[in-house]
């Protein structure tokens, strides 16, 4: 099993992890990439086996496997797990890797992602023997885009921690409200910056709502900067939008709070291969707005208010009604609680089990 940074993939990898590790019909054995050799800066002792990019460049030109991978493989390896999209190429022991979704292929305009290394991205994915995606959305555009076959893609949705169905203390809500300086109500958007989670829509959709709302309800954004947003990374640092406010990074213990004490969470996403923050505000008791296309309708289910990301008119509708009726709050959190508990990283582990046993 391999993995890298703790980002959304890391966190998959993490969860997964200490899921496979508690069963007895599972053995492990990690293994990571470095830029350079040495020894792991990682808790779980996993073995170094050089870097992906030199390895997956001779791959691609010879056709032979990773030579760093392969003493690991010798030793009684049944299947490799790649549980990002840096495959390697193995000779005899099966690949499953695990792709969250096909957006940089889809969309190219929302990433940095040259035309070249899309086509060694479709190339290397054709050295896994099977495909782990996370939403029926990203099995349809894998399979359109990487030529792989939906008999070949094992669709196996995220799980919600356990951490974001704990209500907190008043004393805590307190105490973190105090240390960011909330404000006593408002709406809140979780994502990194960048163009497809369609941020610009938003502000302008919150704009549009009667001011008395904009200047009760203020819109609050957490998150770090990602690749294109330039010019709203200027506008949120200079502070010059009105009830709108960036809190950029957060400490993850203190998200589930600010999530919590939020009218709504809002997430007009253009593209979404998973949508976790719905799931997570659903679990934390907080209602959500949500784009009614790609992959959010089927992780939101009847729990979520849907609507058009690229219309800034129903977005603004949206946020109106939620900021104006008491009662809908309250059947949006209701919805959203019951459907967070559809979502477990044992039910995870164990269709990702089945998966491998596929290939075994």
């Amino acid at each position: 099993m391999s993995g890298l940074g703790i980002d959304g993939i890391g966190h998959y990898t993490q969860e997964l992890r200490a899921r496979l590790l508690q069963r007895g019909d599972v053995k492990l054995r990690e293994f990571m990439y470095s830029v350079a050799d040495g020894p792991a800066q990682s808790a779980t002792n996993a073995q170094v086996v050089g870097g992906f990019n030199l390895q997956a460049a001779v791959s691609l030109l010879t056709n032979l496997g990773f030579e760093r991978l392969r003493p690991l493989l010798r030793e009684g390896v049944d299947l490799v797990h790649a549980t990002d999209h840096l495959v390697p190429k193995t000779s005899r022991v099966p690949v499953i890797a695990t792709l969250m979704d096909a957006i940089p292929l889809s969309n190219p305009e929302w990433v940095a992602f040259s035309r070249l290394k899309g086509a060694a991205w479709r190339r290397s994915m054709r050295w896994a023997d099977r495909i782990i995606t996370v939403s029926k959305f990203s099995r349809e555009t894998i399979e359109e885009h990487f030529s792989i076959p939906a008999s070949n893609i094992d669709v196996i949705p995220l799980g919600v921690d356990e951490k974001w169905f704990a209500e907190s203390s008043p004393a805590l809500l307190a105490e973190v409200a105090g240390r960011y300086e909330l404000p006593p109500s408002y709406l809140l958007f979780v994502g990194t910056l960048q163009p497809r989670k369609n941020l610009e829509g938003l502000i302008r959709a919150h704009e549009a709502i009667p001011s008395i709302l904009r200047e009760a309800y203020p819109l609050l954004i957490v998150g770090r900067v990602g690749w294109g947003v330039d010019a709203l990374k200027q506008r949120l640092s200079s502070n010059s939008l009105t009830h709108v406010r960036w809190l950029e990074y957060v400490d993850g213990a203190d998200l589930p709070a600010i999530v919590a004490l939020a009218r709504a969470l809002v997430l007009p996403s253009l593209a979404e291969g998973f949508g976790l923050p719905v799931l997570e505000a659903f679990a934390a008791g907080t209602a959500v707005i949500a784009s009614n296309t790609t992959s959010i309708p089927e992780v939101a289910g009847s729990a979520a208010l849907l609507v058009d990301p690229t219309s800034e008119d129903e977005i603004a509708g949206a946020l109106q009604r939620v900021t104006e009726d008491d009662a809908l709050i309250e059947d949006l959190e209701h919805r959203g609680r019951k459907r967070a508990r559809l979502f477990t990283w044992d039910q995870t582990a164990e269709l990702s089990v089945e998966a491998y046993r596929k290939l075994i």
